[in-house]
């Protein structure tokens, strides 16, 4: 799926879909370290607001459940042969 982002936008965005599609952009050198910097940062807010925005539309309880208390497996014991 990240092909198919990469060709349809790429020449807009450079194909900075996520920050291991800039950091190998960094390392191939066709982007500076102060440019991947900028699409660090601008990728984390983004996250951020999207985050932010789902949980605004998607209300509802959020606090964690509990775990079911785990369960002991008896082992039967050995009888000496």
């Amino acid at each position: 799926m990240l092909m198919v982002m990469a060709y349809a936008g790429g020449h807009v965005s450079g194909a900075h879909y996520n920050p291991a599609a800039t950091l190998a952009e960094l390392l191939r050198r066709r982007i500076g370290v102060g440019g991947a910097v900028v699409y660090w940062v601008a990728q984390v807010a983004d996250f951020v607001g999207g985050a932010a925005a789902f949980l605004a539309l998607n209300p509802g309880d959020r606090a964690p459940q509990e775990k079911p208390a785990a369960r002991e497996h008896s082992r039967p014991e050995s009888t000496p042969a």
